[in-house]
């Protein structure tokens, strides 16, 4: 009986044992996923970016609106460079989203419709290159048709100079609601958001009107991005019309009415952008580091557990060894009272 009792008292403090492992191990689980596996880097393990044909790569070698991964855009050469500079631990994606043609207005529906909530979710950066089409679109639609004289020309122009203000008045509210839109999407502590000044295609346009007009309308829009930056403090300027100025001809297809960048354009705008997005702190869990910190701690734990079982094993034999000597030893005792008694009966 009492062997058998030691026995179950040995079995209730091993589960007792394992219990306190389990406990134990969970609390190892939970160190591994703190903030000792968070690592800082200066580029975006995940970025997307967003908006016209500027930033798809429209018009470069190797471009279709269905792959625009293999042109020489300014979103692959950004996407390269942080891949190369990000260690593997990073997981590093890059995503573009733009398309052509897409106007301010557009791009806030799809934000509004839930198309990029995914996307937007997960990353570190998002770049937005938006305005071209709200600007540049009416401009090549009145001066470049083939079968223009003076007189459409001049209507062309008067009736323009009012269109384009009515499409900065509106880009001014929507570009505000594009932020806000965009920011509110983010998951990310470190997520930060980056929009380009439009360049001016037409700074050395044969036509000094178009010109004029040119410098005046797009100076106005990035002076709305701009302001509306500083007002908000939700993201963060590359000043793109800075570098492209009086370069028209040399970083643009301009001289075949194209406006958009070539591939030293692209490769330009890729160095504005570059500096201002390193500049900023960005984060990613080193899941790798923590999977392996996780195991050798739980490997640790069982092994210490482990020779505490065997500690406890060694002290339960002992146990039960004195016990059954004792038990013995009292067996012996009685056995010898009683062996005494008879024979004192038998003298009587």
């Amino acid at each position: 009986m009492m062997k058998y009792s030691l026995i179950c008292l040995s079995k209730r403090l091993a589960a007792l044992s394992m219990s306190c492992v389990m406990i134990s191990l969970s609390s190892v689980t939970a160190v591994a996923e703190s903030d000792d596996f968070i690592e800082e880097v200066s580029c975006p393990p995940s970025i997307v970016f967003m908006g016209d044909s500027i930033a798809t790569g429209f018009g470069l070698e190797g471009y279709t609106s269905s792959n625009k991964s293999i042109c020489a855009s300014y979103a692959n050469i950004l996407s390269d460079a942080f891949d190369e500079a990000l260690p593997e631990e990073a997981d590093f994606s890059s995503v573009n989203l733009a398309q052509d043609g897409l106007t301010s207005t557009e791009l806030l529906e799809s934000l509004e419709s839930g198309e990029y909530d995914e996307y937007i979710a997960d990353a570190d950066a998002v770049v937005v290159s938006i305005g071209g089409n709200d600007l540049l679109g009416p401009f090549l639609s009145t001066f470049t048709s083939s079968d223009l004289d003076l007189s459409d020309l001049i209507d062309g122009f008067m009736n323009l100079d009012t269109q384009l203000d009515e499409n900065l008045d509106a880009f001014e509210a929507t570009l505000s609601d594009i932020v806000e839109s965009i920011s509110s999407l983010s998951q990310k502590d470190d997520f930060t958001l980056f929009i380009q000044t439009l360049y001016n295609p037409f700074d050395d346009y044969s036509i000094s009107m178009i010109a004029d007009l040119g410098e005046e309308k797009i100076g106005r829009l990035n002076e709305i991005i701009i302001d509306c930056s500083q007002d908000e403090s939700l993201f963060r300027v590359a000043d793109v019309a800075t570098a492209f100025d009086g370069r028209a001809e040399e970083l643009t297809n301009i001289s075949d009415l194209d406006i958009h960048p070539n591939a030293q354009g692209h490769a330009e705008i890729a160095s504005v952008l570059e500096p201002i997005i390193e500049s900023e702190t960005y984060t990613y869990y080193d899941e790798e580091a923590a999977l392996a910190a996780q195991e050798a701690a739980m490997q640790k734990q069982l092994e210490e557990e482990n020779e505490r079982q065997q500690q406890e094993q060694r002290r339960e034999k002992i146990t039960i060894a004195a016990a059954i000597a004792a038990a013995a030893v009292a067996i012996g005792a009685v056995s010898v009272t009683i062996f005494t008694k008879r024979r004192s009966r038998k003298k009587k």
